[in-house]
Formats: C-alpha cells, structure tokens, sequence
C-alpha cells in the first residue's frame, strides 16, 4: 500500500531550520521570493530597499521612509514571539490530526497559555482564509 504524505518528520523540520536566521530567510524566500517588498508603498526596487544597518532582518524603504520584516502583513504581524516558535506552531497545527489545544501548544513551544491561543486563533484563520477548496491526491476514510 502506497502512503501519500507531503509532511516531513519533526527531526527534518528542526534540523532544516536550526536557527531564527534560517527561518526569517524561509519566510522571505516564500513570502517576497528574496526581492523585500514594503507593505506601505509596494516598493521593491533594490536600490530603494536596505538592510537596516543594525538589525538583522529588518528592512527600510527609501520612497516612504517605512521599516518593515518578514512579519508585517502576515499572521505574524505585531508578535513577539520567535520566527522559530511560528514556523513550529504552524507545523504542530497543519500535521495534528485532530487538531492541538493551546495547552498543548504552551507545552510543545514553551510560551504562555495566552500567547499560544493567539498563534492557534491566528494560525487557523491563515489557513480558512486559503481559497483553495481540494487540490492534489485526496484519501478520504470511513469517517
């Protein structure tokens, strides 16, 4: 019997994105595919668009004057919790089967009960607000 998974096992996720670095740079390869684009003005020109000269990850449009990363306009927008707790959450929350509690989510990511109710609520409103209805190889069971 073949098993269609697209998942990968917690050990290659931790070991694919060892540090914060790895998964800010994950982030930004699938959300501006490496080109920073600001969420005030759309820019990304790379002469408009530096780094921040001393924060790692941070961005500033020349055009509006704007500082800006990864997390603005995602559901990562105005958190404080690491990229690397995000990037875990959404892999405990997209593979459980029955889903995860935030009790489980404080245990798995070491933050608290109310800091993981918020990463859940937002993490599944992402995933609603997919348009995509059914796509792929589909397995369906008696239930």
């Amino acid at each position: 019997m073949t098993q269609y998974t697209n998942t990968i096992s917690t050990f290659e996720l931790l070991e694919r994105f060892p540090t914060e670095e790895s998964d800010r740079l994950y982030f930004e390869q699938k959300l501006w595919n490496n080109k920073p684009k600001c969420p005030s003005c759309a820019n990304q020109t790379p002469k408009q668009i530096y780094h921040h000269p001393s924060r790692l990850g941070l961005y500033c449009c020349k055009c509006c004057k704007t500082q800006f990363s990864v997390r603005n306009n995602t559901l990562m927008h105005a958190s404080k919790i690491s990229l690397r707790k995000w990037l875990y959450g959404m892999y405990l929350v997209v593979t459980a089967r029955k889903g995860i509690s935030s009790y489980q989510l404080v245990k798995e990511l070491g933050i608290t009960q109310k800091s993981s109710w918020f990463m859940g609520h937002r993490i599944h409103k992402a995933c609603k607000n997919n348009n995509v209805i059914i796509s792929g190889i589909i397995e369906i069971d008696e239930t």
